[in-house]
């Protein structure tokens, strides 16, 4: 923090935004992690048959319209 002092104001702008460069970043992981955790938690689904599989994706695709 010492060295913060020692810098012109405009190193002290461009160090500014590195930080919030550097905690968007962090923040932006975080939120990719706890949804990923999400994700993992949540249940899947198997079909025994490729046709299955093909009707399940049309009945979604006419659900999401």
């Amino acid at each position: 923090m010492e060295m913060l002092l020692e810098l012109t104001p405009e190193r002290i702008k461009e160090a500014a935004s590195f930080i919030d460069y550097l905690a968007d970043r962090q923040r932006r992981h975080k939120i990719f992690v706890e949804e990923t955790h999400a994700a993992e938690q949540e249940k899947g689904y198997t079909f025994d048959t490729v046709e299955e599989a093909m009707e399940f994706i049309s009945n979604l695709k006419e659900w999401l319209a």
